[in-house]
């Protein structure tokens, strides 16, 4: 198996994968632009786009959302991995 010097990739991947290569470290958290994933709503649906924005708030609010990335995310990258690299409001 060929192996490189560095990887470039999405930084929930590099994360998850720096945990089962040791010695690689992620030096650079973010580059660019923040994005999210995020639900979609079509032009002009404001009564579904208002009710979607006030359950993200709530779910982020109630700690929802700390709790999955503590479940799911958190278990799979190293533990020197700052949560405010994935989440918006960690």
């Amino acid at each position: 198996m060929a192996r490189g010097a560095a990887l470039a990739h999405d930084n929930t991947l590099i994360f998850g994968w720096i945990k089962d290569n040791l010695g690689f470290v992620a030096r650079v958290e973010a580059i660019g632009n923040q994005d999210t994933i995020a639900p979609a709503v079509a032009k002009g649906n404001t009564a579904l786009l208002e009710w979607v924005n006030e359950e993200i708030d709530t779910l982020n609010n109630d700690g929802f959302i700390a709790d999955a990335y503590k479940k799911t995310l958190a278990p799979a990258f190293s533990s020197n991995i700052d949560p405010a690299s994935v989440l918006i409001n960690p």
